[in-house]
């Protein structure tokens, strides 16, 4: 007897043992065809194999993949037959949630799925929640193994017809509860934040054209309820009407403001606010074709004031009218630098843009042009990635942009309005996220560090900034601006020389440009937290401030008292509503109240539309003068040995006094707009008025001392 236990009792084990391997052998395998999926559904991988499926179809098949993608819920996408970074993220989450494989047909597995997906919600657009929910599977687990891998298999690979099949069988099953397939909105939002594709530079945000109730029809309407909260917080959205934001963060952190106060529970919609407000702009390249309209030279300001030129400005054959007078800087938004240090798209800053015309042109207003570079993965960068941005920084900030003019307007540069060879006067660096995490943060001091040397070994006065995605929210929870001391502060030990910090300013800006102060008072003291103050520029959007501006009165005041200055989001262009009371603000508090040039501000003062045109064309009056001062000078010098010239001058006096009052003119408009001028205008004068003087003195003298001729 005790022999057949124990015998019993080894079969037990042995059993147990195999059931053990069985289970192992299937953990591992379904592990493998995981990360086999994981593997197979990367954007890469996608974009691969649809290059050869998208050989088979045409341009509207690609829409109609886009459609199913945004009907889906997979968007947004631009239904535009381009098969771009967003849809690729689209199809990537496809592949992600239906577990797509087979290599040999893996781009049609993912439209067969879209086109199944795209029929199934038109009847039931919850299917996918309902499958993936307890009381399904409960269901499902009670049929025989065969029912179970049927059922399996149909919604695997199944059609349309075939699923709903299964899902009317589970419906007319008296056992599931009723609202299994009809959640409410409160249990269920069509749409998540995290199914949206991620920001890039291309992606902004603004709700243009009023909301109403037809925008949430993919929310459940028949609940009186959720219909009344949804138009109460439509109402609140439709505040922000042509506000552009930089980001979704800047966009949700406005939302947040308001509906500060309210009791509308606006969570399960912001997914759809997002949608409602996103746009992602097209990566082809249109020339940035930019006219000063006769608006002067960039002002003498106390305090900064920068503006932001996203590369989706630019309009196909229509030219942009920028009030250059406004701005110190302008830079120019954004190239992107991806996780291996790479341009991700070279075509933005490239001569298809006409760069060269785009930096001549605010030259020629006296204002200065940055690269903004967005960084993308900056925390895992490893010190080869470092490198490759650094060396891809700076040769597209230094790079030379050949000009399409040719003739004279090629070597005399005031005979045309773009120069033949231009560069960029300094660059930005944008870390985006910023304050979610310190992790990662020495990858700016190594980066940062090694591109300050690497521009000052280019001999070229360039301009290091950076731009920090910062929330004032987690302030509290970790250090903002301490971390990177050793590039902020210039001096000795300073690893890089940076020149501002601009930080997007987050809704509400009255707390948010306190918390920043506040931030820096904590982690700096005396002369350190003086400097740090002086070089944050906070960006806010100048758009959508509607009739009331003492929120932004305020601001300006602030940031001009605390911080560098003041920074656009995008630029303000003349054609913005509201335009001319903001910049009546601008130059009324941000004007420098101090000037070396009485002389010019005398006569601008009489004569304020002179300038406006003498600055921009400032090259042409310098050749100008250069020239008849030349001739002047020439005359009279030939002049002592030829008295040939001396006759021809008394015949002719009354040119050579025309050509010398032209020229007095010529350099007296100079010293009154000419920048380069304007510093020295007042010693100018002085020295003319003390020479003039000192020539009538001595005539004078010689005059009364000269002996009587006999």
């Amino acid at each position: 007897m005790a022999t057949l236990i124990t015998l019993f009792s080894r079969q037990r084990i042995l059993i147990s043992q195999i059931v053990l391997l069985i289970m192992s052998l299937l953990f591992i395998a379904s592990s493998l065809f995981a990360a086999e999926n994981d593997e197979l559904c990367q954007s890469d991988v996608i974009k691969s194999a649809f290059i050869d499926y998208l050989k088979g179809i045409d341009q509207p098949k690609v829409k109609l993949i886009q459609e199913q993608l945004n009907s889906g819920s997979y968007g947004p996408v631009d239904v535009d037959g381009v098969l771009g970074e967003s849809t690729r993220l689209a199809l990537q989450r496809v592949c992600m949630e239906f577990s797509i494989s087979g290599i040999d047909n893996f781009a049609s597995n993912i439209v067969h799925m879209l086109d199944v997906n795209s029929s199934l919600i038109q009847k039931t657009p919850q299917w996918r929640k309902i499958v993936a929910g307890g009381a399904f599977k409960a269901w499902r687990s009670a049929k025989t193994i065969d029912q179970q891998q049927e059922i399996e298999k149909t919604l695997s690979v199944g059609t349309a017809d075939s699923i709903q099949a299964i899902l009317d069988n589970f419906a007319a099953d008296s056992t599931v509860p009723s609202n299994v397939l009809m959640p409410s909105v409160a249990e269920y939002s069509p749409i998540t934040l995290d199914s949206l594709p991620g920001d890039t530079p291309a992606v902004y945000y603004q709700l243009q054209g009023e909301k109403s109730i037809d925008d949430f029809k993919d929310f459940d309407l028949s609940n009186e309820l959720t219909k009344a909260a949804i138009e109460g917080a439509i109402k609140r959205l439709n505040r922000m009407q042509g506000v552009v934001f930089p980001n979704r963060f800047i966009f949700m952190k406005a939302v947040d403001h308001q509906f500060s106060g309210s009791d509308i529970d606006y969570a399960p919609y912001m997914a759809k606010f997002v949608i409602l407000a996103r746009h992602e702009a097209d990566a082809l390249p249109m020339p940035i074709q930019l006219s000063g309209d006769g608006c002067g030279c960039s002002r003498d300001f106390s305090s900064v004031v920068y503006g932001f030129f996203p590369y989706w400005l630019a309009k196909q054959d229509q030219v942009q009218s920028v009030d250059f007078s406004l701005y110190d800087r302008i830079g120019f938004y954004a190239l992107t630098l991806g996780h291996e240090g790479e341009v991700v798209n070279p075509l933005q800053w490239g001569d298809g843009w006409d760069s060269s015309g785009f930096i001549a042109v605010a030259h020629k207003h006296y204002v200065d042009v940055d690269l903004t570079i967005y960084t993308v993965g900056w925390r895992d960068w490893n010190d080869e990635a470092i490198n490759a941005a650094v060396n891809n920084v700076k040769n597209n900030v230094v790079h030379q942009f050949v000009n399409k003019v040719e003739g004279v307007a090629k070597i005399i540069p005031g005979f045309m309005k773009k120069s033949p060879s231009v560069q960029a006067d300094g660059v930005t660096i944008y870390f985006d996220d910023y304050s979610s995490s310190d992790s990662g943060r020495g990858n700016i001091i190594k980066f940062m560090s090694k591109l300050s040397s690497k521009l000052k070994e280019s001999g070229e006065e360039i301009k290091l900034n950076i731009m920090l995605g910062v929330n004032v929210d987690d302030f509290e929870k970790q250090s903002a601006f301490k971390d990177i001391k050793s590039i902020l502060l210039d001096g000795e030990g300073s690893q890089a020389s940076i020149g501002h910090i601009f930080v997007f300013l987050q809704e509400s800006t009255s707390k948010a440009k306190k918390s920043i102060r506040k931030q820096i008072e904590d982690e700096f003291r005396g002369a350190e937290r003086k400097a740090v103050m002086r070089k944050i520029v906070p960006v806010i959007s100048p758009t959508g401030q509607g009739n009331d501006f003492s929120q932004l009165n305020d601001d300006l005041i602030y940031f001009q008292d605390n911080f560098a200055g003041v920074g656009f989001w995008p630029l303000l262009l003349p054609g913005d509503a509201a335009s001319k009371t903001i910049k009546d603000k601008i130059v009324s508090l941000y004007t420098s109240a101090v000037t070396s040039n009485h002389f010019g501000a005398f006569v601008n003062n009489l004569y304020p539309e002179l300038c406006k045109f003498a600055c921009p064309n400032r090259w042409l009056f310098r050749i100008g003068f250069d020239l008849l001062v030349g001739i002047l000078v020439f005359y009279a010098l030939f002049a002592i040995w030829f008295d040939g010239l001396r006759i021809i001058f008394k015949k002719y006096v009354l040119y050579f006094a025309a050509v010398m009052v032209a020229t007095a003119v010529i350099a007296a408009v100079s010293l009154v707009c000419d920048p380069f001028w304007q510093s020295r205008a007042d010693l100018v004068m002085a020295l003319t008025i003390v020479g003039g003087i000192a020539y009538v003195l001595w005539r004078y003298i010689e005059k009364t001392t000269q002996p009587p001729l006999p």
